[in-house]
């Protein structure tokens, strides 16, 4: 065994009463305290852990598990603080990649840009075509160029790639790779213009891979760059990404970082592990401590769970509660006092860890200066020097400041270091450690030192750059390495100290709440030194306007002096009245133009300040006109003119979404659009080296818009009562779309001479439009019905059409001191439809929002909502056009306006009209702060489990939250609660698993003001029965949450337990298949299935939207058994009265199921109905229904008894006539009549105006009898 003993001190000892501060006071009492990156793998740090960048999860990690910290941030302690993001490489187990299970890395796809685009000079393509690599850029556009094109020859082959396409972003690929195997990798790199930078970064995600090279290259030829990467345990798939850093002359986003011929090889071999253990949990461990993140990327706090309870804060990649990897606090937000408004987990510069490191490297090379002070004996007592150590030596500590200065060599070579005098606050020591560069530590063992001995003992290493911790031992002590990456991957032993690093990854072991208090001194008095101000800025002093990030480095220096205690500060004056205090600070200009940009460095010695002029060049906007050329045939094209193409270099166009990089240098180009919506077409244009993307919005109108007869239902009333008055209409024959006829024609001067009301005020009527164009054809179009099922007292809707089409609607609704929650936004989108855009638009001095809004069925709609209010005294009408309806003020009188047409242009003239009508009669005043939303929910949708929300953001949105109250089917009466934070991004999709549960109606809010409140239903299920001849029992609608799905079939949500009793009247249970009884085509499918058990006889029902007469839908009957049943229907069987064809099942909007008492033999129902859905083909678990066509010569008579008003229905074997009888109970003839029967089943309706009492009814033909029933007329 090798032993180091000290056995006494020289007397050159340090009082400790006249010291100054401890070299780690500057990590503010964090146990780990890194400058930028710390990467986590396992196991823990009981203190608390700061990263001044990024934080990286590759496995299960503890912190702050005891309560040592000193940091407080609002009234609480800081366990974690990141001064930039976290990374969650884990979020997705690579284990689990069928695509990666350890394979070939050197299996690269188009690794010199080969294949995928071959243009004859350049082009853009998207990403998600391109084999091989994906882009960050958030157009996922690629640019590919061909050699020679701009004097740049491809370095392999005839392609290459320019990372900065339309953006500074990176291009990057995945390969398959086995934990432990060394990859050797390769790439070339060239600049387009000048000196382009760009990184290499290597890791297991694109979020959290880290910086291997930096690439610097000129324009004058390809520059190889090369290195290796050992992949990290449970890693099977590596990512290589290519990021852009800066560009040359300018600066410019889309210029340059050319790339090519991407290579990887495998040196040395890895092994595939069995299986992924960790998930990438980091916790902290303390109830009282809380987290500090400095930007919002990757990272979503979640301060209650997502139904709303009070649970600990967990903090999770994306939206996703359920991740694998996350952060879990063991304190609420209430015990922390914290919510996504007031002390949130994000936060920045908390911290200045460029001033701590400056100081804690300043104190490390004090350290260093001193003299080793310390006399070393070896196993027989013999003094020796601090040189060629043997492995046998003692040491004795004496009052005062100890140090040892050791070299790399000498270190490594003593296994045991053994204290005669235990290490305390009177006796402390300081090891400063030689190790320049690289320096693989085999940590030796200390014997007589342990927990308590080592807040006072710190390893100083000052000139290490990369410190790799190994050998079996502990560290007894605190482990200060300022310029260093420290990594501790072979050790798994414990720290008992602090982790002082440049960078840290940490792979087993505890670190201990052990920190370093002991006070330093300068060893001697170091000469005093003002600094000297310098920097450096990353590109040049000319940037483009458009893209202009200036990165200052700080070059400040004090000559070599080391200056600890006096640490320098630093002033940044950017010349536009801005400041900065951060000592490599960013900076970007708001507007062109030259500016002084000065840093002034400061110590106790004095100051000094440097000077740098900059220049944002200014940029030239595209002036582009634009017209029709030809619209029909339902296509459109528009022609645009760059009316200014002589004051550009160069100039190209796009269209987001479709075509990019065409029609270069061309000032007049033609682009063709095939359907309606919203487009943006782009002229990217060049002057000087400097690009700008300059944005032209198009608009392509609809042939028409849908009608004001299908809108105006409450938002509170979307579920159930869209279904209701659907299966109301359906069942009376009512048309579900509205026929336009002369009956129903508007024209506004006839009707306000027939109203009523005159001469006392203005009615509804008096403030609608006349017209929308001269010669339009307008009708009342008015959903009356709603006035049975909401807050309603009354409505009117008004189509006006040209040529037959449906240009515009005005539709209307009045109600009396109550707001009326309803706007063409809310309801469309429970239809399937998509908000495109929300604009801001000003009318007549008022401001209101416009929507541009795409149906299902791809018809785009222009439509503006707002609110009417006066109360009885008032002089003037108030206008209230805010997005959030709910925050409206009531009146005694209000109206509710929706007005949509096929354009903005026409939307705008009819509220116009509106408007001018209003103040005819009185003025009308905007008192309400006008607000656009910061983000609202554009799209509502259903995938199987999943509600799937599509968010729109204006990107300088803060985070934000999204609260739902949640009811699991149609008749639970209690409410429950979901809750999901979300991230301001343009766009983004949210899925929250809501299983098969029933309505939401949900709040986005940003801080405390709420931005939009949407609404979701799933199609429901509803009964419809005569409440006069029909007694519900039960009827509960269930939810089965442990429910699969498969990717074969389309699940028809919930389950249905139904018991009644009915008087020979009949009962049906139906189903909407989408919210709003939307039709859809599921001719992909060719059975309905359910499971259930009942009492006989049932009709099922597959309701069509073009089947307007109730008689004529399609139907089958099923025999129903008591015991339960899985029953599987073939579409095939349902039939007609109207037509011998089977069903086309492109439009169903409703499942039905009746029950019809008289055919069923029992006047009782009992019925269980779950798990329905559509299939593609029966399972051999279930019955395959077969149709029936007889009943044993009877016929069903319903509703028994009536009031003369009776149905029959009875099947057919041919098309013939039939005589129908109906005798008194004498046997008096009453009625005698004939009917035409068709083949199949016939439905025939009867009105027996008779005396009421008992009566025998029979059906006949001349070969057959039906039978007679007993019916009762009252």
């Amino acid at each position: 065994m090798k032993i180091l003993r000290i056995v006494y001190l020289i007397p050159l000892l340090i009082s400790l009463q006249s010291l100054g501060q401890s070299p780690t006071q500057p990590a503010q009492g964090f146990n780990v305290f890194v400058e930028k990156n710390l990467t986590v793998f396992g196991d823990q740090t009981k203190g608390a852990v700061a990263a001044g960048k990024n934080l990286t999860i590759k496995g299960d990690y503890t912190v702050a598990s005891e309560d040592c910290g000193d940091f407080t941030n609002t009234g609480n302690k800081i366990g974690l603080l990141v001064g930039n993001k976290v990374n969650y490489p884990l979020k997705d187990k690579y284990i689990t990649d069928p695509d990666c299970d350890c394979g070939d890395p050197t299996v690269l796809v188009n690794g010199s840009f080969e294949t995928g685009a071959t243009p004859n000079t350049w082009t853009q393509v998207n990403a998600s075509n391109y084999p091989g690599w994906s882009t960050t850029s958030t157009d996922n556009r690629i640019e590919i160029w061909k050699t020679g094109f701009l004097g740049a020859p491809s370095q392999d082959g005839n392609y290459h790639a320019e990372i900065n396409a339309t953006q500074r972003s990176a291009l990057y690929q995945f390969v398959c790779s086995e934990p432990g195997s060394v990859l050797n990798w390769s790439v070339w790199h060239r600049g387009r213009d000048g000196v382009d930078i760009a990184e290499v970064k290597i890791g297991g995600s694109v979020e959290s891979a880290a910086t291997e090279v930096i690439m610097s290259s000129d324009n004058t030829a390809w520059v190889q760059y090369s290195g290796t990467y050992t992949v990290p345990d449970n890693q099977l798939k590596t990512v290589f990404v290519f990021q852009a850093i800066s560009s040359s002359p300018r600066n410019n986003l889309s210029y340059g970082n050319l790339l090519d011929n991407f290579q990887v090889t495998k040196t040395s071999a890895g092994t595939c592990p069995s299986g992924a253990t960790d998930d990438g949990v980091l916790t902290v461990g303390d109830p009282n401590y809380y987290v500090k993140i400095g930007r919002q990327k990757n990272s979503t706090p979640w301060y209650v769970d997502p139904s709303n309870a009070p649970t600990p804060i967990r903090i999770t990649p994306a939206s996703d509660y359920n991740a694998t990897s996350y952060i879990q606090l063991t304190g609420t937000a209430s015990g922390l006092s914290a919510n996504a408004t007031t002390n949130s987990v994000y936060e920045r510069n908390l911290l200045n860890f460029g001033t701590a490191f400056q100081s804690m490297r300043a104190s490390s090379h004090t350290m260093a200066d001193c003299v080793t002070n310390v006399v070393l004996r070896d196993a027989s007592n013999t003094i020796i020097p601090n040189t060629g150590l043997p492995s046998e030596v003692r040491i004795t500590l004496q009052s005062g400041l100890n140090y040892l200065n050791i070299d790399a060599a000498d270190l490594n070579s003593v296994s045991d270091f053994v204290y005669s005098t235990a290490p305390d606050a009177s006796n402390v020591l300081i090891i400063n450690v030689d190790a320049p560069g690289t320096f693989n530590w085999d940590v030796w063992n200390q014997t007589g030192a342990g927990l308590p001995e080592s807040p006072y003992i710190l390893y100083n290493f000052h000139n290490t750059t990369k410190l790799n911790i190994k050998g079996s031992n502990e560290i007894k002590g605190t482990v200060y390495a300022p310029f260093a990456n420290v990594r501790k991957k072979v050790n798994k032993e414990n720290i008992k100290g602090q982790v002082i690093a440049k960078n840290f990854n940490h792979n087993g072991g505890t670190i201990e709440c052990v920190k370093f208090t002991p006070s330093v001194t300068n060893c001697g008095a170091p000469p005093l030194a003002a600094p000297v101000a310098d920097f450096d800025i990353n590109i040049s002093p000319q940037q483009c306007m458009y893209s202009n990030e200036f990165v200052f480095t700080n070059l400040t220096n004090t000559g070599g002096a080391n200056q600890h205690g006096t640490p320098i500060t630093y002033l940044w004056n950017f010349g536009d009245g801005s400041t900065s205090t951060e000592m490599d600070p960013t900076k970007f200009y708001n507007s062109p133009g030259t500016y002084t940009v000065s840093l002034t460095a400061t110590n106790a010695n004095g100051s000094d300040t440097k000077s740098e002029s900059i220049t944002v060049l200014p940029f030239t906007m595209a002036v582009v006109s634009e017209s029709i050329v030809s619209s029909g045939n339902g296509k459109v094209v528009v022609e645009f003119f760059l009316t200014n193409a002589g004051a550009f270099d160069e100039y190209h166009w796009n269209v987001v979404g479709g075509d990019f990089g065409v029609h270069r240098n061309q000032d007049t180009v033609t682009f063709e659009f095939d359907a309606a919506g919203t487009y943006e077409v782009q002229v990217v244009t060049t002057k000087d080296g400097c690009t700008n993307f300059n944005s032209i919005p198009v608009t392509i109108t609809s042939d028409q818009v849908t009608g004001g007869n299908g809108g105006g239902i409450e938002s509170e009333s979307l579920g159930g009562i869209v279904s209701k008055v659907y299966v109301n209409r359906k069942k009376n024959s009512v048309t579900t779309n509205f026929i336009k006829n002369e009956l129903n024609l508007y024209n506004k001067a006839q009707l306000q001479k027939l109203q009523s009301y005159k001469g006392k005020g203005q009615t509804m009527l008096d403030m609608f439009p006349t017209q929308l164009y001269a010669g339009d054809v307008a009708h009342v179009t008015s959903p009356t019905d709603i006035l049975d099922f909401t807050i309603a007292d009354e409505v009117l809707s008004v189509d006006f059409s040209m040529d037959g089409k449906t240009k515009g609607v005005v539709l209307g609704v009045k109600t009396t001191d109550r707001v009326y929650n309803h706007t063409k936004a809310s309801c469309d989108r429970l239809r399937g439809a998509e908000i495109l855009t929300v604009t801001k638009v000003e009318l007549e001095g008022y401001n209101f929002l416009m929507q541009a809004i795409k149906q299902r069925n791809g018809v785009v709609e222009h439509a503006i909502s707002f609110a009417i209010g006066k109360n009885n005294n008032d002089l003037s009408y108030d206008v209230q056009t805010n997005w959030y309806v709910n925050e409206y003020n009531k009146f005694n009188d209000m109206y509710n306006f929706q007005v949509w047409t096929t354009n903005p242009t026409d939307t705008k003239k009819l509220v116009r009209d509106i408007i001018n009508n209003l103040r005819s009669y009185i003025p009308v005043a905007q008192p309400e702060k006008h607000m656009i939303p910061l983000t609202y929910v554009a799209k509502v949708s259903r995938e199987r489990n999943n509600m799937v929300l599509k968010l729109k953001s204006d990107q300088s949105t803060p985070a934000g939250e999204i609260f739902m109250e949640e009811i699991y089917s149609e008749t639970a009466n209690n409410v429950k609660y979901r809750y999901n934070p979300i991230h301001p991004k343009s766009e983004q999709i949210i899925k929250v698993d809501i299983k098969d549960a029933y309505e939401y109606d949900g709040l986005v809010k940003v801080g405390d003001d709420v931005q939009d409140a949407f609404y979701h239903a799933d199609g429901n299920w509803g009964l419809d029965f005569d409440s006069r001849y029909t007694k519900i029992l039960r009827y509960e609608v269930s939810n089965n949450f442990t429910r699969t799905y498969q990717d074969d079939e389309l699940p028809i949500n919930r389950n249905v337990t139904l018991k009644a009793t009915s008087e020979y009247d009949y009962l049906t249970l139906y189903k909407s298949l989408l919210p709003g009884n939307i039709s859809a085509d599921y001719s992909e499918y060719k059975y309905l299935a359910f499971k259930a058990k009942g009492s006989g006889l049932m009709e099922l029902g597959l309701i069509k939207a073009s089947v307007e007469n109730w008689k004529e839908q399609y139907r089958v009957m099923v025999d129903l058994s008591e015991e339960e049943k899985i029953y599987y229907v073939p579409f095939d069987i349902f039939s007609s009265t109207a037509s011998e064809n089977n069903i086309t099942p492109d439009d169903l909007t409703t499942l039905s199921f009746t029950f019809l008492p008289v055919e069923a033999e029992t006047k009782d129902l009992d019925l269980e109905i779950s798990d329905v859905k559509f299939v593609k083909k029966a399972g051999d678990d279930g019955t395959t229904v077969q149709r029936i066509i007889t009943y044993n010569n009877e016929y069903l008579a319903y509703p028994n008894p009536s009031q003369g008003q009776l149905t029959t229905l009875l099947f057919s074997d041919s098309a013939t006539k039939a005589r129908v009888t109906l005798h008194d109970i004498t046997g008096k003839l009453v009625y005698k009549g004939e009917v035409s029967l068709q083949e199949g089943r016939n439905e025939l309706d009867f009105n027996f105006n008779v005396s009421p009492g008992i009566m025998l009814l029979n059906i006949a033909t001349d070969i057959h009898d039906f039978g007679t029933k007993k019916v009762i007329i009252k």
